[in-house]
């Protein structure tokens, strides 16, 4: 469920709708927090600051629609 949730919210993303794209980031700020335990703390806000611009740059570029689906498998 949360695969096809992730899906949709990275399509709609994909056309702008900056609500999806937070729902995202929001998603995963638990997984980056957690890696920035291992960034000196003096770095850690600007290295979050520059994960959540590649992963926002990611999802923006990714071709979604080039994911085959289990049928096509």
């Amino acid at each position: 469920m949360n695969e096809y949730k992730m899906y949709d919210l990275i399509k709609r993303a994909q056309k702008k709708d900056n609500c999806a794209l937070e729902s995202i980031i929001e998603k995963m700020t638990p997984k980056i927090k957690k890696m920035l335990l291992e960034i000196p703390i003096q770095d850690r806000d600007d290295v979050e600051q520059q994960v959540k611009i590649k992963i926002i740059e990611a999802i923006l570029k990714y071709p979604i629609e080039s994911i085959p689906s289990i049928w096509s498998i």
